[in-house]
């Protein structure tokens, strides 16, 4: 296992909330500029051992490069983690460990190219500068997490992912309530989840027939390509 730094300062034996566990990296930094910024936290929200929080970006890169390091080792524990039931599923990329995630991102790269990033500039400014002029509509105080913040990446993803417009609205309050930290909301955070993944799967389908501009579509085209190779494959060497 990779030994990261760890800092010689008094550290909560329990933190509560996200807010408060970057209240106190913030605090941390702050008092101690000259350490690294891994802090080991010793219990998080929920579930059981020890975590890391890592938010430099050397210690960040070591954590998701090292192969003494393990993703996939997560699945059927009980991690720690800021929600009341583990959002990523077991078969989610974030849950994987080379080689399966170097063959998925290979097929994700494919479809995910340079230029259908550059395609969304444009719809992403004329967002941006909408949410920013309803803020400013609104007056003083302006809540930029909320009024921006929370509402331009789940916009900007849905529109590459090609989630119709009438859809994100609903989509956004599910991801709300999947992501929900309180243990008073577990069961609609597990509803949401399964709504999410239903959703997706159907969605999938639906582009799988009737393609569209959109990340979805390529995802699924790359897949069936690679599936329609892999079976030629085995039908020569049969």
């Amino acid at each position: 296992m990779a030994v990261l730094c760890r800092p010689a300062v008094a550290v909560p034996e329990h933190v509560v909330t996200m807010e408060e566990t970057l209240e106190l990296a913030r605090r941390l930094h702050a008092d101690h500029p000259q350490l690294p910024l891994a802090l080991r936290l010793i219990r998080n929200t929920y579930g059981e051992g020890t975590c890391w929080l890592v938010s430099d970006y050397a210690n960040v890169r070591t954590v998701t490069t090292d192969r003494r390091l393990s993703r996939a080792a997560l699945i059927g524990t009980d991690y720690p983690r800021i929600t009341p039931a583990p959002i990523a599923q077991p078969e989610a990329i974030n849950l994987m460990d080379p080689p399966v995630v170097n063959r998925l991102r290979h097929l994700v790269a494919a479809a995910f190219t340079t230029a259908r990033v550059e395609q969304l500039r444009p719809f992403t400014r004329r967002r941006a500068e909408h949410l920013l002029d309803t803020m400013a509509e609104r007056g003083e105080p302006a809540d930029v997490m909320e009024g921006l913040a929370h509402r331009l990446p789940l916009t900007t993803i849905s529109e590459l992912l090609g989630v119709p417009e009438a859809d994100r609205p609903w989509l956004r309050e599910q991801t709300i309530s999947m992501m929900s930290m309180s243990p008073d909301t577990a069961v609609h955070a597990a509803k949401a989840k399964a709504e999410l993944r239903g959703y997706f799967a159907d969605l999938t389908a639906t582009r799988r027939h009737t393609p569209s501009d959109d990340l979805i579509s390529a995802l699924a085209a790359v897949v069936d390509e690679q599936l329609r190779a892999r079976q030629a494959t085995a039908r020569r060497a049969a």
